[in-house]
């Protein structure tokens, strides 16, 4: 019986995808950037916001970290879930950036982003936690 545990586990953990620390630390600091700088938006108000051209450095960074996401996870085998969730993330900075351009950012639409953000980056860092090996006891 013993033996038979032991083979489940192994043929459970070699058919999921295996975690990635460092998609895991991608992550992570992909959503700490945007939180900064929505919440710099935020902060600074209205009047004291920077213009789009002085945002679209974050807008460019965000974008290659997200290529760079998709292409790992592309690359160690990535489950549908996780692939829909980068899709979901890529439009959220796309509309993002679409409003920044046509209206600018209040300080009040920063603010209500953080949320919307941190929804999809919790269900990305979800799915990433949610490979790691773990022991299943008898």
């Amino acid at each position: 019986m013993l033996l038979l545990s032991a083979l489940v586990s192994c043929a459970l953990l070699a058919c999921s995808t295996s975690y990635d620390a460092q998609t895991d630390a991608m992550l992570m600091q992909l959503h700490g950037k945007t939180v900064a700088f929505l919440l710099h938006i935020f902060y600074t108000g209205d009047v004291l916001a920077t213009t789009y051209p002085e945002r679209l450095p974050f807008y460019e960074q965000a974008e290659t970290d997200l290529a760079a996401l998709t292409m790992r996870t592309e690359a160690l085998g990535v489950n549908t879930r996780t692939a829909e969730e980068l899709v979901i993330l890529r439009n959220l900075y796309i509309d993002l950036q679409k409003h920044d351009l046509e209206q600018g950012l209040s300080a009040v639409y920063a603010r209500a982003l953080v949320p919307v953000f941190g929804k999809v980056f919790r269900a990305l860092l979800t799915l990433e936690v949610g490979k790691k090996p773990r022991i299943i006891g008898p």
